[in-house]
């Protein structure tokens, strides 16, 4: 299924002004204010937001003539991060205020919190076991090149929320999606496709009006076709995968 450019442009990548390469990819976040106004931040991993807090730090950022752009964020940058479980969430936050002054010819698309696959939007459009995802992210092996290359990994939501799931030491609350993860993508953003469903009826099922009558359709008439790709979400953020257990082959284990 083709992805929209808009959903790839989505990414950014950081790293500590010291390090020797790009490690984490971000993503824009922006967030309505009362004056008409919007306002932006910056959304990673926690552990790669402890990696830079407290450093000089580098977002690279593709502009619109297709050059790459290094931005500069500052060592006293505050990071939010969950407020109760901090060591459970693997989200951290901060202002979108890079050294930049022509913001205006990055192409990086932003993600406005409408998009966001919450509890009422799930419930509204069906979301569920089995609708395609889209992570964005950082393809780690090739970084020397003249601009952001990300990559789209695919897959499918393959358990809701419910009961919190183990992972390492701690019982945390995420979707679990099943895709295969070859490092980099920690941090990156998650997307949702919404599956449409459309009733189909079967024309020789049909009663035959009588004349100045209407007819009507009853649901035994009346199937539903699932597979129709509808509206892009935004669903979370990578977090973290489980390793296929040694000895297995890729048909045998997953992540």
């Amino acid at each position: 299924m083709r992805v929209p450019d808009q959903i790839r442009n989505t990414v950014m990548f950081v790293r500590g002004e010291d390090d020797e390469e790009y490690r984490g990819t971000a993503f824009i976040v922006t967030v309505p204010g009362v004056n008409d106004n919007h306002f932006g931040f910056t959304v990673t991993a926690r552990h790669v937001a402890e990696h830079l807090q407290g450093k000089n730090y580098l977002v690279r950022i593709n502009k619109k003539d297709g050059t790459p752009v290094v931005m500069h964020g500052r060592a006293d940058d505050p990071w939010w991060f969950h407020p109760t479980e901090k060591e459970n969430v693997d989200a951290a936050v901060t202002l979108f205020a890079p050294a930049y002054m022509h913001l205006s010819q990055l192409e990086v698309e932003h993600i406005p919190i409408a998009m966001f696959a919450d509890e009422k939007v799930i419930a509204a459009h069906n979301i569920g076991v089995g609708d395609e995802i889209f992570i964005t992210g950082l393809f780690t092996k090739v970084q020397e090149t003249t601009k952001n290359i990300p990559i789209i990994r695919t897959g499918t939501i393959a358990m809701m929320p419910g009961e919190k799931l183990p992972f390492g030491d701690a019982l945390i609350d995420a979707y679990l999606i099943e895709s295969r993860s070859i490092g980099g993508l920690r941090g990156s953003p998650v997307f949702v496709r919404e599956t449409l469903s459309i009733s189909i009826v079967d024309p020789q099922e049909l009663p035959v009006p009588e004349s100045g009558a209407s007819a009507m359709l009853g649901s035994k008439h009346v199937q539903q076709l699932y597979g129709v790709a509808g509206r892009f979400y935004f669903l979370g953020s990578v977090i973290g995968h489980w390793d296929v257990p040694p000895g297995f082959t890729t048909t045998q284990g997953g992540c």
